[in-house]
Formats: C-alpha cells, sequence, structure tokens
C-alpha cells in the first residue's frame, strides 16, 4: 500500500472525526481491502482517494502472480535442467562401421586423456600423435577437437593411420623418383652404352 502526501494535504483541514474516518478507511482497503458506508465530507474526500488504492492494489496483486508464476516455471524447469545434465555425462561406446556415415543426435562425453584401449590397434607414437594434435588448446584454453561438431575417435583414429600411411608414401616414392636434371653425371661408358657401331670398318 502507498500512501500520498495528496491524502494528507485533503484531509488536514477536516474535522479530526472525519478525519480519522477516512485514515481508517484508507488502512482498511489498502491493507484488507475492506471498504466502510462513509457520508458527507468523508465519502466526498474518499471517494477521491480510492482509485489510488485500487490502481496500487492491482499492481502488487500483479507482481505476486508474476513471481508465483516465476517460481513454478523454475520448479518445473530444474527437473527437465537435472535429466539433460545426466544426458551430457553419460559415455557413449558405439561400434560402427568405419566406412559407413553416422549422425547420433546425442552429447556424449569425449575423453582423450586415455587412448590405451587402442593400442592393439595403433602404434603408440601415432596415439601420441594424434593425442597431442587434437587436444592442443586456442587461445581461451579451448581444446581443438570441441570445435568439432562431430568427433568418434574410432573413426577419427582410422582416417589418421591412413593419412598418415599416405604421407609416408608420397615422401618415399619422392625420395626415390629424382629428376633426372638433378641427377649426378655419368661418362656414357658408365651407363652402359655400345659404342661398337661407331668403330669404322677398314677396306679389305
Amino acid at each position: 500500500m502507498v500512501i500520498y502526501r495528496s491524502f494528507y494535504d485533503a484531509i488536514k483541514e477536516l474535522p479530526e472525526k472525519n478525519q480519522l474516518e477516512i485514515l481508517k478507511q484508507i488502512f482498511e482497503f489498502g491493507l484488507d481491502g475492506i471498504e466502510s458506508e462513509l457520508t458527507g465530507i468523508s465519502k466526498t474526500i474518499w471517494i477521491l482517494i480510492k482509485p489510488n488504492l485500487e490502481a496500487n492494489r492491482t499492481k502488487w496483486e500483479s507482481g505476486c502472480k508474476a513471481k508465483k508464476k516465476q517460481s513454478r516455471s523454475k520448479a518445473e524447469a530444474k527437473p527437465k535442467q537435472e535429466a539433460s545434465e545426466t544426458e551430457a555425462n553419460v559415455d557413449v561406446d558405439v561400434d560402427v562401421d568405419e566406412n559407413e556415415d553416422v549422425n547420433v543426435d546425442v552429447k556424449v562425453k569425449i575423453d582423450l586423456s586415455d587412448l590405451s584401449e587402442y593400442e592393439s590397434k595403433y602404434d603408440k607414437n601415432m596415439l601420441e600423435e594424434f593425442k597431442a594434435y587434437w587436444t592442443e588448446t586456442d587461445q581461451k584454453g579451448r581444446m581443438r577437437f570441441k570445435a568439432q561438431k562431430f568427433f568418434d575417435i574410432s573413426k577419427r583414429l582410422a582416417t589418421w593411420k591412413r593419412n598418415s600411411n599416405d604421407f609416408h608414401k608420397n615422401k618415399k616414392e619422392a625420395s626415390t623418383n629424382v629428376p633426372q636434371e638433378n641427377a649426378p653425371y655419368k661418362p656414357p661408358h658408365q651407363k652402359g652404352v655400345d659404342f661398337s657401331n661407331c668403330i669404322p670398318k677398314t677396306k679389305q
């Protein structure tokens, strides 16, 4: 309930009896919603004051409803939030074909700190390189793999190994196939050239 100075200014010049009647009416109506029947000048002043008290009461009731609705919404949202957090922390291990495109709409917890379960299939040094690359952090401390929309460790390892094999194969071929213009010079006789047809024949 809000008491305005205009209320006091309106009743201060009235007789004490009327002042008491109006003040009692203000407090009973403002606090408990009780309205008594007034007469004469007290009724006139009350008719001027009442709309302000009604407006303030309406605002107060609306505020109470909004807070109640907000509290109910938070109470309803809490179980959903807890369920989402539980779902996000579930480790999911799925065996899939490496050539099959799988799109799983489930948030999973990815842990690259321990790749020991893959040591029977991949070289340990390769696993260390894989781990070092994908756990590298940016300026905000976010690991590289977290920027990926999809990240399946099994499929990523298979791709890493395939690319690694192709890289080493290409590197080996490049080292053995030296371009002719860069090859060391060898005299013709060291190249196995047959000079017998180049010797002139003597007349008999």
